[in-house]
């Protein structure tokens, strides 16, 4: 299965989907697709936050992180 059809998948069947991702860091161990936060909210249905994480508990890199659905 392909990141966008896990994406689509879960948003179908679950009432609520809570992300956290790393975006923009290509393919790697754990990211056999590069992320990209555009392509995150069409596949979520929504908008997500994109925020540059400096450091704190030695998370560095571009995060993206939102709740889609809910009632």
């Amino acid at each position: 299965m392909n990141a966008e059809t896990i994406a689509r998948t879960a948003r179908q069947i679950a009432k609520t989907v809570r992300v956290f991702e790393w975006v923009n860091v290509g393919e790697c161990m754990g990211h056999p697709t590069n992320l990209d936060p555009f392509l995150l909210d069409n596949w979520y249905d929504g908008r997500g936050v994109i925020e540059q994480m400096t450091g704190e508990n030695q998370c560095v890199g571009t995060a993206y992180y939102g709740v889609f659905g809910g009632a």
